[in-house]
């Protein structure tokens, strides 16, 4: 993203352009590969989770995430929903095709952004290899015992 175009591989690269070209920078741009903004994107409930979490102002929104260390934050999604990388491009891709998997959020409330989203499965492979060129290990890896929120610290949703 500096301009180093000896970086990244060939396909990294690829990847890199699809990232852009299909409009996933929309959201995930700046250093943090996020623009913090709120979207409604339709994620569909995470069966085990008691109390489904219809974000902000109880309108489905949330907060775009860094796409930052991937390889250290699955589940994804703010719900922990998808457990791999190509779940996520899945539901992006039923997203470009009109498919919505929330029956709590219907195609009219989504985002213009992601609804003018152009993604196909063939292109999931280029993306997860750029996606996985946004890992490093050199970050502070200590878990704390407790977060502002007060919610239960650890990440598994049981």
């Amino acid at each position: 993203m500096s301009g180093d175009t000896k970086a990244i591989s060939l396909a990294e690269k690829e990847g890199l352009v699809l990232f852009e070209s299909v409009g996933c920078i929309n959201c995930h741009s700046g250093p943090m590969f996020s623009d913090y903004k709120l979207h409604v994107i339709g994620v569909p409930e995470n069966k085990k989770v008691l109390i489904p979490d219809s974000g902000a102002d109880e309108r489905f929104a949330f907060r775009t995430p860094s796409l930052r260390n991937l390889r250290f934050t699955a589940p994804y999604m703010h719900n922990g929903v998808f457990q791999n990388l190509k779940e996520v491009l899945e539901f992006y891709e039923d997203i470009s095709v009109g498919k919505t998997r929330n029956k709590s959020v219907s195609k009219a409330m989504f985002d213009p952004l992601v609804d003018d989203l152009e993604l196909s499965v063939k292109e999931m492979s280029l993306l997860i290899s750029f996606l996985n060129t946004l890992n490093d290990d050199n970050f502070d890896k200590e878990i704390p015992t407790s977060v502002p929120s007060g919610l239960p610290v650890g990440g598994n949703i049981h």
